[in-house]
Parts: C-alpha cells; structure tokens; sequence
C-alpha cells in the first residue's frame, strides 16, 4: 500500500505479529471494588509479552493489599505508589517506568476485551502505524459485549485530527488506544490542567503522527465513574481550558477545514461550560462562553461534517439561546440523575 492511499482510510484484516513487549498502564485511586475485575482482564489477553503497571494515586482503602498481591504472584505486574497526585501524575509516572516497545491506558474501574491487546498491536504493526484506536461501550458493572466486525481505516495525521475534534471515532481520551512508546517521546499529561489533561496529551501526540488506524471493534468497557456523575466543574479550570483551545484555533487560522472541526468541538463545549452555578451566573462567569456559542451556532448549521444533533442544538441556539441553554441545563441534570439511578440498580 502506498503512502497517497493512506489519507482517508483502507479497510483491510488483521495478520499476526511478532511478540512484542507492552506496557498497560493501570492508575488507581481507591479502586477496591474494581481493580480487580480490571486486572483479571488484562491477565487474560492473548497476546503474551506484556508487562501491567499499577500505579496507586496515594489509595486509602484494599487497592494496595489487593494490587501487592497479584503483584508478588505474576510477574508480569508491577505495583507502584504515589501521593496523591492526580490521575495525570499516575499516567506520568507509568510512562516514566514503561519498558515496553507498545504503550496502552487502562482505567481501574474498566475492563478489557481478551483480544484487545492483540488487534491493537496487530493494526499497529501491518499498517506501519503510530497510534491504532478501537471502539468501546459503556457499562455499569458487568456487560456483555456483541461481536463487531474486524474492518478498520487508514487516516493521516490530517484526516485524524479532524475526527478528533468533531468527536468521531477519535475520543479525547488516552484509553482504547495503542501507541508506539517511540512517538510519545517526552510528551506526558499536564499535571497543571485539573480539566481537559487528556484531551490535551491526545492532542500533542496527534500533532506528531503520521498515520493513525481506527477499528469501530468494541475491546473496551468503560464504567461509568460515579464520582464523574456528580462532580461539578469550577470555572477557574474551564477558563484555563477554554484558552488552550483558543491556542489551538489561533495556530490552526490558516487551515480551514480544521478549524471548522475544531469551533465544532468549542460550540459543544462553549455551551456545556455556560452551564453555572447561580454564584458564577451572577459574575458573569459564562460569558465568553455564550458568546462563543452564539458568534458559531450558524458556522456549525452550515456545517454538514457536524452530528446531526449537535447541528440540531446550533439550530435551537440560533432561535433562542437562553431557552436553549435552561433546557440544555435540564437535560444535564436529568441525566446525571438517570446514571445515579443506573448506578443504584
């Protein structure tokens, strides 16, 4: 296959590999309930050559006496601990020890299908490829996961970037992705940012890739966290946010298609972060935020690469925006209440 075939996608099957060695790298943070489940399934994988890296973010419950036991019966795990310091500092610290030539992400409170490895560094491999990505479901508990088929697409840089910010195939998250130690470099998350930090580490290492596989193959099963339910943003961390991205639309002026991708991404997040509490609504806390929303909602209408839905919410934001922001409110309350009630059964 050529390199000119590789810009908007090949499908094509799977082949088998040489075994290489790689890192799972498991952060956990009073995980007792869970992690487990989570290492159980990463001792099942069928590829064999890896090595799973626990790193414990400062845990004051079993996670520690549950981790150092599987840790003293396989060798193929490595426990380690930290103050706490964050999620991002945890994965910093993984990356720091790695030894294995692949890197991937496992939350504690998620599980991993038997093949996901495998197809991961299997798509990596024949491709040529610097980050290989998978699909996921979303679960609370255990769940069990259809059969999807194996196809998968060949994206550049370029086309990769721009599914990425309009949210397609691509997630801001570091997990269900695979990715070549080599092209990571000294790239870490940044501890600074409270909010966004994957987004932000995905995002760098996208800039330094040059081809990027995408598999629509379910191989992941992400738990709802219902802390994340009930956690409420503070606006110091949406603005400090909210300005990287403006960085990243300041620097990308010139290439129009992915700027449109990226006020996408800003409209969708413009309008969640004008969600506020009354003490902030009362100081203009979401100011710049409703009026990015309503300088872009018809730049999104005119856009046709955007979801149907989001396009749909440009729509109403047009006619009226207040009604559109106490209705969004709403939603997203409903909805959190819905996951607790999930949660709860």
């Amino acid at each position: 296959m050529g390199q000119n075939d590789r810009d908007c996608g090949e499908a094509d099957g799977v082949i088998k590999m040489q075994k290489d060695k790689v890192s799972i790298i498991v952060p956990a943070y009073n995980a007792e309930n869970t992690i487990e489940r989570c290492i159980e399934s990463c001792l099942k994988q069928t590829y064999s050559s890896y090595e799973i890296i626990i790193i414990d973010d400062g845990s004051t419950d079993n996670t520690a006496k549950i981790c150092n036991q599987y840790a003293q019966k396989y060798l193929d795990i490595r426990y380690l601990y930290q103050q706490n310091a964050g999620a991002a500092a945890a994965r910093n610290y993984g990356l720091n020890v790695s030894e294995g030539e692949f890197v991937t992400f496992c939350d504690a409170d998620d599980i991993l299908l038997s093949e996901y490895v495998e197809y991961l560094v299997s798509l990596l491999k024949k491709n040529e490829a610097d980050i290989s990505v998978c699909s996921y479901v979303k679960a609370f508990g255990e769940k069990k996961v259809k059969k999807t088929e194996a196809d998968y697409k060949i994206y550049s840089s370029q086309c990769a970037m721009e599914l990425f910010f309009y949210r397609k195939d691509i997630t801001g998250y570091p997990v269900c992705k695979m990715y070549r130690k080599k092209i990571i470099g000294d790239i870490r998350f940044k501890t600074e940012y409270r909010l966004g930090e994957d987004f932000i580490f995905v995002y760098e290492l996208l800039k330094t890739v040059s081809t990027v596989v995408i598999s629509k193959k379910e191989l992941y099963i992400y738990t709802q966290n219902f802390a994340s339910i009930t956690h409420t943003l503070r606006l110091e961390d949406k603005i400090k946010l909210w300005k990287y991205y403006e960085s990243i639309l300041e620097n990308n002026a010139n290439n129009v298609q992915r700027k449109k991708a990226l006020i996408s991404l800003m409209f969708i997040k413009s309008v969640d972060f004008s969600i506020v509490d009354k003490k902030e609504l009362k100081n203009n806390g979401n100011k710049i935020f409703l009026q990015f929303a309503t300088n872009n909602s018809k730049i999104i209408l005119r856009d046709s690469q955007n979801k149907l839905i989001i396009r749909f919410l440009a729509l109403c934001w047009t006619i009226n925006s207040k009604l559109t922001l106490y209705l969004a409110t709403i939603v997203k309350k409903i909805n959190g209440k819905l996951l607790v009630f999930k949660k709860a059964i």
